[in-house]
């Protein structure tokens, strides 16, 4: 019992540790979200089930624990296991491994640990940190804040007003509906607001339905690629950055926000229909102390007008181009 409640400390403390630290990397096959959670790997232990409000520690081997309707603490010590939390506010922390956890019901708080996690936090207001490795953290339902750590980690915010943290490493962050915030930090990562673009991976636990809504997009350091949509705010911080916007911003629309752009260095593609035709029509216009960027007459875009981009920054892609260039 004191294993597991120090271990816990020294996970919280290590997520903080993280902050501060440069490594640029590039994203490289990070594995997508399951098809279908049935598929999930589960550990070769016996399933143990929880009674109520339990501390468990884990063992060398992997575990397979399923918590009760109360409040439990659930390690998995070392080797691959699968941790699910019931109904109440628990804490998982996976540790040494490749581990499956699911928060289920309820406020839950996961720590991955080191090895390749997969971190779901379902329903409820969750907390997920990757920690060390090539990690998944998906949100779920609920208003999540969600740490990558160390590593080439994807985040997926899901429903709700979701906080993703990429943390060190070459990230992918997609925040799903809500007014989500979304933070690359370093590393060159791939920063998504927009649900139409690229599709919207399928979330675990029947959470995928996903509306658009306003995001603020944080490149933070390194070369990211920040995906904007309707009424977004784009911030691509330090680094050689590509905004991403497009014909998904329609009539009646409120324009992206690009607070920085770096004219020279940072690109600006705009994506257009694949059935559009060739004849697309972008324009520039500075008036009333704003840049406008219009697509066929609809403004996408506004930037600070004293940011002197300029049509040789401007790429304009179809769509099925844009997807294969960008994924």
């Amino acid at each position: 019992m004191f294993m597991l409640a120090g271990l816990m400390g020294l996970m919280l403390v290590g997520a903080s540790a993280f902050v501060g630290l440069a490594e640029d990397d590039v994203i490289e096959d990070l594995d997508p979200l399951p098809e279908d959670e049935d598929e999930a790997p589960m550990s070769p232990h016996a399933l143990l089930e929880l009674v109520g409000g339990e501390i468990y520690a884990g063992t060398d081997a992997g575990d397979a624990v399923q918590g009760s309707p109360l409040a439990d603490q659930i390690g998995g010590y070392s080797g691959d296991d699968t941790l699910n939390g019931g109904s109440g506010d628990d804490i998982l922390v996976g540790m040494a491994g490749d581990d499956q956890m699911d928060g289920q019901a309820g406020a839950d708080t996961l720590h991955g640990g080191d090895g390749g996690d997969r971190i779901y936090g379902s329903s409820g207001d969750d907390s997920l940190f990757g920690h060390m490795g090539q990690d998944l953290l998906a949100g779920g339902i609920g208003n999540d804040v969600m740490h990558g750590g160390a590593g080439y980690d994807s985040l997926l915010g899901g429903s709700g007003d979701d906080a993703l943290h990429g943390g060190l490493g070459g990230d992918q962050l997609t925040g799903g509906a809500g007014q989500d915030t979304l933070f690359g930090a370093s590393g060159d990562d791939w920063i998504n607001g927009v649900t139409e673009f690229l599709g919207q991976p399928e979330a675990p636990n029947g959470a995928a339905d996903f509306e658009a809504g306003r995001d603020f997009l944080n490149g933070g350091a390194g070369a990211d690629t920040v995906i904007g949509g309707a009424g977004d705010v784009l911030t691509l911080g330090a680094g050689t950055d590509t905004a991403v916007l497009g014909h998904w911003i329609g009539v009646g629309d409120d324009a992206a926000q690009v607070t920085d752009f770096l004219a020279g260095e940072d690109q600006l593609i705009v994506i257009c229909p694949d059935d559009a035709g060739d004849a697309q029509d972008v324009t520039i216009d500075r008036d009333g102390g704003e840049t406008r960027i219009t697509l066929n007459g609809v403004t996408i875009a506004t930037l600070p007008q004293d940011i002197p981009i300029g049509i040789e920054d401007v790429v304009v892609l179809p769509e099925s181009a844009a997807q294969s260039l960008l994924r």
